[in-house]
């Protein structure tokens, strides 16, 4: 992230796990997240939020990205979710962003709805592929920064090829192993 135009070397700050609390409401505790330098205080919601779990927590998982992106008034926009599987291993990543649902909003129909815009299985072996027909997973400049410098190309989108979801997979596999 330090390569994009008009940032310097550190253009986000990771909160690990932090706790957020909605006033009134249910609090929630993210497992990795990121945050643009420029968030202060009650701005310091993190922009990009990654939740990890285990087998048959997946609907759990799809939960919580619907809980940080519905919640955080527009301040989350990506939500990365990765289940391990342990015997064998294999991962199952998910990308959820708010969509537009393409319907006029009204009081009982939102026009963005949270949605998995890009997902990724990675096996033992560290082959990739994406039922959603993601070549590489991308997170997109604006999911990230809430400035943009207007003098400055258009901003590129932060990608993980096939290559690199594999080799971190493989990694992480056996590190477990």
């Amino acid at each position: 992230m330090a390569t994009v135009p008009g940032h310097g070397e550190y253009p986000v700050l990771c909160f690990g796990s932090a706790l957020f609390r909605i006033p009134g409401g249910r609090s929630k505790e993210g497992d990795q997240s990121f945050r643009p330098r420029t968030r202060r205080g009650e701005e310091a919601w993190p922009s990009v939020m990654v939740e990890v779990g285990y087998p048959g927590g997946m609907k759990f998982l799809r939960l919580d990205a619907e809980w940080w992106l519905l919640n955080s008034q527009d301040k989350t926009r990506f939500v990365i979710l990765i289940k391990l599987e342990m015997d064998p291993f294999a991962l199952h990543i998910e990308c959820w962003m708010m969509v537009e649902t393409g319907r006029r909003r009204t009081r009982h129909t939102p026009n963005r709805i949270p949605s998995c815009v890009q997902d990724f299985d990675i096996n033992a072996a560290g082959q990739v592929t994406s039922r959603t027909g993601s070549t590489k997973l991308e997170i997109p400049y604006d999911a990230i920064f809430d400035v943009r410098d207007p003098v400055s190309p258009p901003p590129e989108t932060i990608s993980f090829s096939f290559a690199e979801l594999s080799g971190f997979a493989v990694r992480l596999f056996e590190d477990l192993g």
